[in-house]
């Protein structure tokens, strides 16, 4: 996973829809990939909890399936994530994943003792999918920024908004 950061900051040369492109790419790549190893996994769930662990744990079973889809979102999401760092968009990656983590903590006490282990499954989707969304939409805006008439062709430039990367003074 570390090596997507590599590929996607070759664009301060080619400028950031080369990014975008590669994005597109590759997320649909992970996805793809992604889908074939977790889709029969959430199918098999069952099979294999009952296999290997018996009929006392049948209830385990949906909170490992949320949990093998949600590895799905981060793996894609992933692609966005790291397309941020690499247009050193850090400020609104750090401020995304903590706001995810925090809404993660809460969503998952207050509904923990309403729901169950099903809520701390759910939730985890719910969060990873808001930032994998977070991360397209502020990717697919500094595109469209660059696009509109930036006069500058650096991504930092166009990354360099309020109010999440406001110069120091």
């Amino acid at each position: 996973n570390s090596l997507l950061l590599a590929r996607l900051t070759h664009h301060h040369k080619s400028g950031i829809q080369t990014m975008w492109r590669q994005q597109v790419t590759l997320s649909t790549a992970t996805l793809l990939i992604g889908s074939a190893v977790v889709l029969p996994l959430v199918l098999a769930t069952g099979f294999i909890v009952r296999t290997l662990l018996g009929s006392a744990y049948h209830a385990i079973i949906p909170v490992l399936q949320l949990l093998f889809f949600s590895r799905l979102v981060i793996f894609v999401g992933q692609v966005f994530i790291f397309g941020l760092m690499a247009a050193h968009d850090d400020n609104f990656v750090l401020f995304t994943s903590l706001a995810g983590c925090g809404g993660n903590v809460l969503l998952t006490l207050f509904l923990l003792p309403r729901i169950g282990l099903v809520a701390a499954g759910g939730v985890s989707v719910v969060t990873e999918f808001g930032l994998f969304a977070a991360s397209f939409l502020r990717t697919r805006r500094l595109v469209r920024l660059q696009l509109m008439g930036s006069s500058d062709d650096s991504p930092s430039e166009v990354v360099a908004s309020p109010p999440f990367n406001q110069e120091k003074q």
